[in-house]
């Protein structure tokens, strides 16, 4: 009996090693390979390509569900609307009647008509008392935006984008968009936030121009928009030029920016645009630089973006011109040291990517994706070009 027992413990003990080993062996086994690869998988730095300039209307402070301002301490409630006025009808005469007396131009038929739109901006204390009430109609955007788009547009509620406390406004922006089509416009308002006052009407961009720059410096006294640099001392720098279209605007750091211009269509002319259409600017209109950049074509109407990626970790913007297979590399901090590098300099990338390397995708219209591997120990780059999948 005794003899059966010791064996029977000798099997169980045997069998509970064979078991242990057997756990022992597939934990260190298996995981080998999976190890290996969440090391690489962890080792690989991630690219942070956050915007080193938030861009307006980025970060809305709500409370239940509306949108406030803080001013000075004081909590507002910003309260806006957009309503059409069907008792006031605006007509656009072709623009062939330009010269002629009034007489002839009350009888001639509208090229396009439409209905005033009332847009009204409040600022409002937690009790409910308005601090001011500005209200603005349709063709007060006039200066801005095109005539026949005002005239033929359905209104919309008003976006508010933030309180600049450096300008002590407050800004929106506004969509037209003519009804029935997908011709749209928009444009910037910047009240003043003790009285109401309009500050400025700018044009933001077309709907079919998809790279919005309106960003504010770090500092918050500078405003780049797509016409116009806004210093919070009052000045206004206009940087549209005579006939060419502003393609792209982007702040390069807190006494640069760069302006893409391309060519403009006016009438079915064409203007071409300068070779050197990239112009890197200082805030009050100065070219320091330019260099030839194309947009990037956007699969909508004759709509534009720019090629753009920055990386944080090595503080540089890359701009990629697609059709000279150009790519640009600009510095935060000495923009002005631009680096000129043609992709058939550049190795293609093999895989695997190297753990001090990170991956910046520079791809924003029609066309093949380019993606900038960038060793941030060395700085040395490879590249490759993706077929964009989501083009037919």
């Amino acid at each position: 009996m005794y003899n059966w027992l010791y064996g029977l413990a000798i099997l169980l003990l045997i069998t509970a090693c064979e078991a242990r080993k057997s756990v022992v062996t597939q934990e260190n086994a298996v995981p080998a390979v999976a190890s290996d690869q969440t090391i690489i998988k962890h080792s690989l730095m991630a690219a942070d390509t956050t915007a080193p300039f938030e861009p307006l209307g980025a970060q809305i402070d709500s409370l239940n569900g509306s949108p406030i301002a803080r001013i000075n301490g004081q909590v507002y409630w910003v309260e806006t609307s957009g309503k059409p006025d069907l008792t006031h009808r605006l007509i656009d005469r072709d623009s062939l009647t330009i010269g002629s007396d009034s007489a002839t131009v009350a009888n001639m038929d509208s090229s396009g008509y439409g209905y005033d739109a009332i847009y009204t901006f409040r600022l409002v204390t937690p009790d409910g008392r308005a601090r001011f009430t500005t209200v603005r109609h349709t063709m007060d955007f006039a200066p801005a935006l095109s005539r026949e788009l005002l005239v033929e547009s359905t209104p919309d509620k008003p976006t508010f984008l933030g309180y600049l406390p450096q300008f002590n406004a407050l800004i929106f922006q506004l969509w037209f968009v003519a009804e029935g089509t997908d011709w749209a416009e928009s444009a910037l308002l910047l009240l003043d936030a003790v009285s109401g006052k309009v500050r400025y009407t700018l044009f933001d961009h077309s709907g079919e121009d998809m790279h919005n720059g309106n960003a504010l410096t770090t500092n918050g006294r500078v405003l780049l928009t797509r016409t116009a640099i806004l210093h919070a001392d009052g000045r206004r720098i206009n940087i549209t030029r005579e006939k060419l279209r502003t393609a792209a605007v982007q702040l390069l750091n807190d006494r640069i920016a760069l302006v893409l211009y391309e060519n403009g269509n006016f009438y079915g002319k064409e203007f071409p645009a300068p070779k050197n259409n990239a112009c890197v600017m200082t805030f009050d209109g100065r070219v320091l630089d330019s260099f030839p950049l194309r947009a990037a074509e956007i699969d909508y109407l004759d709509g534009t973006d720019l090629n753009y990626g920055y990386l944080r970790s090595t503080q540089t913007h890359y701009l990629f011109d697609l059709e000279r297979k150009i790519l640009y590399l600009l510095p935060r901090g000495q923009p002005l040291k631009r680096q000129t590098i043609h992709l058939k300099n550049l190795p293609v990338f093999k895989s695997p990517q190297r753990s001090s390397e990170v991956a910046i995708s520079l791809q924003e219209g029609v066309g093949p994706s380019l993606r900038v591997y960038v060793d941030t120990i060395n700085n040395k780059l490879r590249y490759q070009l993706l077929e964009n999948k989501l083009q037919e």
